[in-house]
């Protein structure tokens, strides 16, 4: 396969998460080992411990910041996750109910953020692509 033939693999797999009407308005789709249990972000086709199947999984929205820095680069979105263009956060979290460790955008400045800082998913728009409003998952600091 050359590097301009698209891979027939994207098509089968699912969304990494999706924006609704629900109480969270967030679903972090996963995959979740059907031998070991193990959940992954983002959904896999095959577990990659094993090689053996997955099944689709519906992941928390809520997690602790595990690791986290401060970005000093222009932000490419229509708004900056801060509210300013001075950078940005982004950080690794560990979703809640033995979820997977997973890296995003982070709401805020630099203050709000502490390792072990309750965290929750949010939807962050950032373009409009051919008329159409983009958004991106990032996780802000939970009142708790």
């Amino acid at each position: 396969m050359t590097s301009s033939e698209p891979n027939p693999n994207r098509s089968k797999l699912p969304e990494n998460y999706s924006f609704d009407d629900s109480a969270s308005g967030i679903t972090i789709h996963g995959s979740q080992s059907d031998e070991l249990g193990t959940t992954y972000w983002p959904p896999r086709l095959r577990c990659p411990q094993t090689g053996g199947s997955v099944s689709p999984v519906d992941l928390a929205t809520t997690g602790i910041l595990w690791s986290w820095s401060y970005v000093h680069l222009p932000w490419m979105g229509d708004v900056a996750p801060n509210g300013d263009d001075e950078g940005y956060g982004v950080g690794m979290v560990d979703l809640d109910d033995d979820g997977p460790r997973l890296a995003a955008v982070l709401m805020g400045s630099r203050d709000d953020w502490h390792i072990g800082a309750p965290v929750t998913a949010r939807e962050l728009p950032y373009k409009t692509i051919d008329g159409k409003p983009q958004s991106i998952l990032a996780f802000e600091r939970s009142a708790s």
